[in-house]
C-alpha cells in the first residue's frame, strides 16, 4: 500500500542529529513507555523493533534504550505518528474503469464501444455503422461523454471517513438511495480468471454537510465522500442536453463574432 511505503521511507530516511551511547538511567526510563513501537520482519526472518517518543521538546529513538539512543529531527513527529486509518485504502471502489463495458445509472443503460459510451438503444446503430466500411459518412449517434466522467469519478473517488454495517450514519440511511448504479465488467480472455460480478453502488443526499453517502455491493462499509466527487453522476439528461445546447450557441457566438471582426 501507498501510504505504508510513505510511511517506512519516512523512517528508514531518519537522521540522526545526536547519538547518546551509554544513555542515562533518566533517558531510558523514557523508553518504558514510547509513543511509537515499529516492528518488522525481513525475508530472512529476522525482526527489528524501533522505539520512539516525544519528550520536552526532543524527539528520541533507540533500538535497545540501554545500549544507544539517538534524537532525531522534531519535524518528523507529524509523519511518525499515524494511526491504522492513515494506512487504510480510502479509495471507496478499487475497480479499472478501462474493464467495465456497461453501466446502468438510475435505470437508464449505456455500453461502451470502442472506448465511447453510447445509451443502449443507440449502441447496435453505432456498432452496425462502424462494422460497415461503406458507412463512413452516416452520423453517429451521439456519445454520453458523462458516462466516462462518472466512471473515472467514481475510481478515483476517496473517502473521508468509514462507517460499519451497524453504525447510527448506516442505520439512518433512508431505504431508497438518490442514485443506484449498476456496472458491468468484461468476460475475461482465453486462460484468464472469471469473470467479476456486477457491481451495484449506491448513493445517499447530502447529510447536510459537505458529504455524501456511498456503499456498494463488494462491502458492508459505508463510505463518506464530498459531495463533489462525483458530481457528474448528478446531472440529469436533460441538464446534459441543456449543456450542449448551451456549447452550441456559444460556439455558433464566437463564430459570428470572428466573422464580424474580419468584415470589419
Amino acid at each position: 500500500h501507498n501510504a505504508a511505503m510513505d510511511f517506512l521511507g519516512d523512517v528508514f530516511g531518519i537522521k540522526v542529529t545526536e547519538y547518546f551511547d551509554d544513555p542515562k538511567p533518566e533517558l531510558q526510563k523514557l523508553f518504558q513507555d514510547p509513543g511509537i513501537t515499529l516492528t518488522w520482519t525481513t525475508k530472512t526472518g529476522e525482526s527489528s523493533q524501533l522505539q520512539m517518543l516525544y519528550d520536552e521538546g526532543k524527539y528520541y529513538a533507540s533500538f535497545n534504550p540501554q545500549e544507544q539512543i539517538v534524537q532525531i529531527p522534531v519535524s518528523l513527529n507529524s509523519k511518525l505518528s499515524k494511526e491504522i486509518i492513515d494506512f487504510r485504502n480510502r479509495r471507496i471502489l478499487v475497480f479499472d474503469s478501462g474493464e467495465v463495458v456497461a453501466v446502468t445509472i438510475d435505470g437508464a443503460e449505456y455500453r461502451r464501444l470502442e472506448g465511447d459510451w453510447f445509451t443502449a438503444d443507440n449502441y447496435e446503430t453505432a456498432k452496425a455503422l462502424r462494422a460497415d466500411d461503406q458507412g463512413e459518412n452516416d452520423e453517429e449517434p451521439p456519445t454520453e461523454i458523462h458516462v466516462r466522467s462518472f466512471l473515472v469519478d467514481l475510481e478515483f473517488a476517496k473517502t473521508r471517513e468509514f462507517f460499519p454495517a451497524n453504525s447510527v450514519a448506516a442505520q439512518r440511511l433512508p431505504a431508497t438511495p438518490e442514485h443506484q448504479v449498476v456496472l458491468e465488467f468484461k468476460a475475461p480472455e482465453a486462460g484468464g480468471v472469471g469473470q467479476r460480478p456486477d457491481i451495484t453502488v449506491k448513493v445517499f443526499g447530502p447529510d447536510g454537510q459537505e458529504h455524501q453517502f456511498v456503499k456498494h455491493s463488494e462491502s458492508e462499509i459505508l463510505y463518506s465522500v464530498p459531495n463533489s466527487s462525483l458530481d457528474s453522476l448528478k446531472k440529469s439528461g436533460s441538464d446534459r442536453g441543456e449543456e450542449l445546447d448551451r456549447d452550441d450557441e456559444e460556439m455558433d457566438k464566437a463564430e459570428t463574432e470572428t466573422t464580424d471582426f474580419n468584415k470589419g
